[in-house]
């Protein structure tokens, strides 16, 4: 028997592992090979991932209006290299909406309780879609005031904002 080190050595069939896969079926075979990583890397343009963002929440139920914010937020998180916000954010929120968690058509509700402060209730809906709504008030409010603020609850995670970001950016 050889050493507890040995890798090539199944302990199951006391023989050495060689011997072992050759006398399996072949789906086993297939199982147990690792097959050989190459170093493929697939590049998508912007329009591509807000395309296929787009197409994944328009599936999943989400309007087409909504579904259009929330991909090109997806889109822009990615290439940002946000974890929380590009597709796992994505994945995550499609999750929320099978479970009921998140409402695809959440109805936006903004208040000002003072000139410079903005609270914003997305309804349980999308974060992206709630700013998009917030924008221009908050973009009025920071340009009248010098500074403006947002307090944004029941939304999904806004992660990097990316699109809202973007839109004051130009």
């Amino acid at each position: 028997i050889p050493p507890a080190a040995s890798r090539n050595w199944c302990w199951r069939a006391r023989r050495p592992l060689a011997c072992w896969v050759k006398a399996c079926p072949p789906m086993l075979t297939q199982a147990l090979t690792v097959p050989k990583t190459t170093a493929m890397e697939e590049k998508y343009s912007l329009a591509d991932l807000q395309m296929l963002a787009q197409d994944a929440l328009t599936r999943a139920g989400v309007g087409l209006a909504a579904s259009r914010i929330v991909a090109r937020d997806v889109a822009l998180s990615e290439v940002a290299k946000d974890q929380r916000g590009g597709v796992n954010g994505l994945l995550r929120d499609i999750r929320l909406l099978r479970y009921g968690r998140l409402d695809p058509e959440g109805a936006v509700e903004i208040d000002a309780p003072m000139p410079a402060v903005l609270r914003v209730s997305a309804g349980h809906g999308f974060a992206a879609v709630a700013l998009a709504h917030a924008l221009p008030r908050l973009v009025e409010a920071g340009l009248g005031q010098g500074l403006a603020v947002v307090h944004l609850s029941q939304s999904s995670d806004p992660a990097a904002m990316a699109g809202a970001m973007s839109d004051m950016a130009t």
